[in-house]
């Protein structure tokens, strides 16, 4: 029985991972939030009543919340896709926190760490990433995306696999956007947003793209699954793996948007395209007056708008990445098919209120 440790409960992935662990016969979950005691935004986390749970707030139960533990499960990020990133957050959340955690684990000890990161360590903009298999450090061909936010879960991932191998073992495993219950800060919940202020779903482009997103609980019931295989097989020392499902490598319209939020009957979905490269333009050209006027030390709400590469991945791009890995090595899969995934996920954004939102997706704290 184990002792698991999950860090940042109250993002979307942490969630899930809490709901998870209690249905793999967990002995007790720690849970660790940043700055506040979990949300509930996940019903099923209610009602635990066959495991222990314990909650720890705030970085100086950081140590107290790991400690005990068999496996420390790191989702606390922080992702920031704006025209002007904080850069001192990203690497104060990316970074030292995680060199706070590597660092807890060998004073314990605790051997056993799953250290959350992204697909666009390994993505460019420069051309399309289909099938990629997983790569140590960062993608070196073609132009790198995001690079404050990069750069700091580079360093976090050289970090960790620079622990000591004769003690540890470490699982990175990378993951792009999520949907499913509990979301308040995802490209479906942008289009929520969006929705609600035009009345109806704007289409940006011509659909011509391929946004890999992926159901939340098929990524945290794999990662609990992963916990097991740590206590069961000894081949397992240091690995990056891509954890993504069934969901279609479609278009963000036809895998997400459509099926969750225009085939409910919550929002009708515009019959007019908006040109991608006039959106593109535009932010292109706030992107430059942005570091314009950043130069001149002003600030403006300008700084908040999303970098023109993020919305180049969303709405026009070509990215999906092979399951290989998660498949064969870890021979895992999806715990709900695309079908129920749709089926779930469309109950809770047509009730999704957006009071309820809390960040755009290109500006958040953690998933």
């Amino acid at each position: 029985m184990t002792v698991l440790a999950i860090l940042d409960g109250n993002c979307l992935l942490g969630q899930h991972l809490i709901d998870a662990a209690a249905g793999y016969g967990v002995k007790e979950i720690r849970v660790w939030y940043h700055d506040a005691k979990s949300q509930l935004r996940f019903s099923p986390n209610n009602n635990l009543e066959n495991v222990k749970m314990e909650q720890f707030v705030g970085m100086e139960s950081l140590k107290q919340a790991i400690e005990g533990s068999d496996v420390v499960i790191n989702a606390y990020e922080c992702r920031d896709f704006s025209v002007c990133p904080d850069k001192d957050q990203l690497e104060r959340i990316n970074y030292n926190f995680v060199e706070d955690v590597v660092k807890i684990c060998n004073e314990s000890p605790i051997s056993k760490i799953i250290h959350i990161s992204s697909i666009y360590l390994q993505c460019t903009p420069m051309w399309p990433n289909v099938n990629n298999r997983e790569i140590e450090g960062i993608q070196k061909n073609g132009m790198m995306a995001f690079k404050p936010y990069i750069e700091s879960k580079n360093r976090a991932e050289t970090l960790l696999m620079q622990m000591d191998r004769n003690y540890s073992t470490v699982v990175i495993a990378r993951i792009g956007s999520l949907y499913g219950e509990g979301d308040v800060c995802s490209p479906v919940c942008d289009a929520i947003l969006a929705a609600e202020k035009f009345s109806f779903l704007p289409v940006y482009g011509d659909r011509g793209g391929v946004f890999q997103i992926t159901y939340v609980a098929n990524v945290a019931h794999a990662l609990v699954e992963i916990v097991n295989q740590l206590h069961e097989r000894s081949d397992i020392h240091r690995e990056i793996v891509t954890i993504r499902d069934k969901t279609p490598n479609k278009d963000i319209y036809t895998n997400t948007l459509v099926p969750l939020l225009a085939d409910s009957g919550r929002f009708n979905l515009s019959k007019i395209q908006i040109p991608f490269f006039l959106v593109f333009l535009f932010l292109l050209l706030a992107s430059l007056t942005s570091w314009i006027l950043n130069k001149m030390g002003i600030r403006s709400v300008i700084d908040d708008f999303p970098d023109p590469v993020y919305i180049y991945f969303v709405f026009r791009h070509w990215t999906f990445l092979s399951d290989f890995k998660q498949r064969i090595f870890f021979k895992l899969k999806p715990k709900f098919s695309y079908d129920e995934a749709k089926k779930r996920s469309s109950a809770y954004y047509s009730e999704l209120k957006t009071e309820n939102i809390q960040s755009v997706s290109w500006k958040r704290n953690s998933l």
